[in-house]
């Protein structure tokens, strides 16, 4: 996966759509749906995808996993069929020892739901 190029289209305000290339994340979404279909933040074909891609009324299970070549680790939710829910998903950045040798920058990933 890292070997792909991955491109967003982004609609321009005169209305037309500029491609604009997209840097793989450590960790991205997916979901599958109720049908058994999926969706992915980095599509196998180079499509980026928004969350408002997402047709959260149809959600089965909401993931967040390192794509290959980034790492293994993986986070499941499966999502309550009685509830309508809200995903989430964002993050903030934060530098430790800022300005000094000791320098961390990290990314916090904010991922889940709300009903």
């Amino acid at each position: 996966m890292e070997d792909i190029k991955f491109y967003f289209d982004r609609q321009q305000p005169d209305g037309t759509i500029k491609k604009e290339e997209i840097q793989l994340e450590d960790w991205i979404w997916g979901v599958v749906y109720k049908d058994g279909s999926e969706l992915h933040q980095f599509q196998n074909d180079g499509k980026f995808n928004q969350i408002v891609s997402i047709d959260q009324a149809k959600v089965k299970m909401w993931t967040l996993y390192q794509p290959k070549g980034k790492g293994s680790g993986r986070i499941d939710i499966f999502i309550p069929e009685d509830k309508e829910v809200a995903l989430i998903h964002k993050y903030r950045h934060y530098v430790f020892n800022a300005n000094t040798q000791y320098e961390k920058k990290y990314k916090i990933y904010i991922f889940g739901y709300k009903i």
